[in-house]
């Protein structure tokens, strides 16, 4: 019962490091031009799909999960659940401030 929890604990350390990569990236290369409004909507359908998929097979593979700790399907739940996660933090930023006024260029 105990290594589930230390397995749960590094899950979480690698979804939030995972989450906080791609939300930067994402902003440093909005802020650059390179990122479009365009191509983060596309991003942001993508993530949702893969975050939908992600938490459906947590919730499908819980039971399992601490048997399969080696198992690459671990490696893609805790992927999209990252991707999931991290819709959250771009839907907010674009709440708060538009795109458009990162770099004065209004």
């Amino acid at each position: 019962m105990h290594n589930s929890y230390y397995e749960l604990t590094n899950g979480f350390l690698v979804t939030v490091f995972g989450m906080l990569l791609l939300a930067f990236t994402g902003l440093y290369w909005m802020g650059k031009g390179i990122l479009t409004v365009r191509w983060l909507n596309t991003a942001h359908f993508a993530g949702t799909v893969l975050g939908i998929i992600g938490i459906l097979a947590s919730a499908r593979l819980a039971p399992h999960s601490f048997v399969m700790r080696n198992n690459y399907l671990r490696l893609f739940e805790y992927s999209c659940f990252t991707l999931g996660l991290s819709q959250v933090i771009f839907i907010i930023h674009l709440w708060i401030g538009k795109p458009g006024k990162m770099k004065g260029n209004s």
